[in-house]
């Protein structure tokens, strides 16, 4: 059983809890021997045990490093995710993951591992690196797991691919023993199998795509677009235009298109976000929510153009939605 200790480290003194033994796995302090060998999972130069009773017991480098206890952490969790998701591939093991889906909001669970043959540690994929790899006997890259809390947007475009699996997991993260499944839970599944996704392959999610189909949707007569957000096929948060789906939440919203928020009144806000379009005219992009509805619009305006946003008090009455406003915004002001 590891021991217990109250004295902390020194605020002057990097402490570290996992090192590499000789063989290449993750050992924790607490199963550090003195004379033991052992290297740093980052910068692989020797790692020292302390393991006096003045301190709490940690790892510590030979020479001076540029190491932080959380980027030996995340190489840590690669190198113990590594050992373990191959061993499970290699004898035909499941890893259930259970999940809230982010987009039709059900539960799903699914294996991970379904016709997985390789994983990689450590895999470059285009610009981007992922901590994980998965792939299957052609080659695909079937899963990703990612060591850090979110996605940046060029990510996500990257990895948020068709039912591929991408699973995020916080530096914090501790591996509990050879338990494969109880790290697993530690993780956020951003994408994996969701059957409402299955049955909308149209289905316009990516970043890139969102925003080149409402550059597109004022290119043609009346040169605006204002939709409501509803339910299609189970998913939530989908607007039409035409027949193209596109998937948009409020925070998607946020994060793609931006803008700033207007408080127009008790449960009435609207985001208002401007680009410049190719004729050096102004495209004004609408996030509207009223109360239980959310809508979006559009509006191109000739160089020197400006809008007059006029709303009137109808929009507190409580029978006013979001497409009602976006739908004055975008076709009644000029």
């Amino acid at each position: 059983m590891a021991k217990m200790f109250t004295n902390p480290v020194s605020d002057t003194q990097i402490s570290y809890r996992w090192a590499l033994d000789a063989s290449g796995r993750p050992i924790p302090i607490e199963e550090a021997e003195r004379g033991g060998s052992y290297v740093c999972p980052l910068c692989h130069s020797q790692m020292i045990p302390r393991l006096g009773n003045q301190n709490q017991h940690h790892y510590g480098h030979e020479t001076l490093t540029t190491c932080t206890p959380e980027t030996v952490n995340r190489a840590v969790l690669r190198r113990w995710l590594s050992i373990h998701l191959t061993h499970a591939i290699s004898i035909h093991r499941h890893a259930e993951l259970a999940w809230s889906c982010l987009y039709c909001e059900h539960p799903h669970q699914a294996d991970l591992l379904t016709d997985i043959v390789r994983c990689v540690e450590g895999a470059q994929l285009g610009r981007h690196y992922a901590d994980i790899a998965l792939y299957d006997a052609e080659n695909r890259l079937r899963g990703v797991i990612l060591i850090q809390p979110n996605l940046t947007l060029e990510q996500e475009q990257l990895f948020v691919q068709g039912e591929r699996f991408v699973l995020t997991l916080p530096h914090s993260a501790t591996p509990d023993q050879g338990d494969l499944l109880a790290m697993l839970r530690q993780a956020t599944v951003l994408n994996g199998t969701c059957p409402v996704l299955h049955r909308m392959p149209n289905l316009v999610r990516d970043a890139d795509a969102i925003r080149s189909a409402l550059k597109d949707s004022v290119e043609r007569y009346p040169g605006y677009f204002y939709g409501a957000l509803e339910s299609v096929s189970g998913l939530g948060h989908v607007v039409r235009m035409g027949e193209v789906p596109l998937f948009i939440t409020r925070d998607r919203w946020k994060k793609i298109v931006g803008g700033d928020r207007n408080q127009v009144s008790p449960g009435v806000e609207v985001f208002i976000q401007t680009w410049q379009h190719a004729d050096s005219g102004t495209l004004y992009l609408y996030f509207v929510t009223a109360r239980e509805t959310q809508a979006i619009g559009v509006r191109r305006y000739s160089p020197g153009a400006i809008p007059t946003l006029q709303l009137d008090a109808s929009i507190s009455q409580r029978t006013t939605t979001a497409y009602d406003i976006a739908r004055r915004l975008v076709a009644k002001n000029s």
